[in-house]
């Protein structure tokens, strides 16, 4: 009998709200710099385009950064992973702030995600987790092994060699 615990459907509804994330995040950075453009030129009267584009830049490696964090926690929910169920967590903390709209959604997001059918989605995927990485600890100490021993032959062999290449020389002498 398959104990497996079927994913909740709420999960791909929140991994696809991740990926929007994300998306949304990176194509902010493009968003911003045209708003940068129209504020320095305002303010400056023309465009310094060290300080724009020092700006942008930095503005384009926060969003990818972003991004990544966003893209992962919707892959590792898919999969229960228990680390992006605390990277969900963290990001509907921080969405709270995001006044009205975005504390509304976080809240409901926090709600959900200790809901028991999902607590019980990440449990059964840190067991999983859990499995996959004693079955790979397995796997390299068997591949070690194998290394060893093949050493061991090779060490052995090498010394037969020795053994005879100095009772050949033996021979020779007499």
């Amino acid at each position: 009998m398959n104990n497996e615990i079927e994913q909740p459907r709420g999960i791909s509804i929140l991994s696809i709200l991740y990926i929007i994330g994300g998306i949304f995040w990176l194509v902010y950075p493009i968003f911003y710099s045209f708003y940068l453009v129209g504020y320095l030129q305002e303010y400056y009267g023309y465009l310094p385009w060290g300080t724009w584009g020092l700006h942008t830049v930095c503005c384009w490696i926060g969003s990818v950064i972003i991004a990544g964090l966003y893209f992962g926690v919707a892959a590792g929910l898919k999969k229960g992973m228990p680390g992006a169920w605390v990277g969900a967590i963290v990001l509907a903390v921080i969405g709270l702030f995001n006044f009205p709209i975005g504390t509304i959604i976080s809240i409901i997001i926090l709600v959900y995600l200790f809901t028991p059918n999902v607590r019980k989605w990440f449990e059964q995927g840190a067991k999983k987790q859990k499995e996959e990485m004693e079955r790979l600890q397995k796997e390299q100490k068997f591949k070690q092994m194998q290394e060893e021993e093949k050493k061991r032959k090779e060490y052995e062999e090498y010394q037969e060699y020795l053994k005879q290449k100095e009772e050949k020389e033996k021979q020779n002498k007499q």
